[in-house]
């Protein structure tokens, strides 16, 4: 995995550190497939099935 830094700023408006790791791996799940999707092509379907699953958990 890679290691990333991200510099975040919080409520109080101080600056702090974040490390994200990135991966190499290609994930297939459904909703990585679907998130994919949306991002590549703007697929109504995809994001209407994502928005479906993952609305009302907010």
């Amino acid at each position: 995995m890679l290691g990333f830094t991200i510099k975040l700023v919080d409520e109080n408006e101080e600056p702090s550190k974040k490390t994200a790791l990135l991966s190499a791996e290609k994930r297939s799940d459904q909703w990585s497939m679907l998130l994919v999707s949306v991002a590549e092509t703007r697929d109504r379907h995809a994001f209407s099935q994502l928005f479906s699953h993952f609305a009302p958990l907010l």
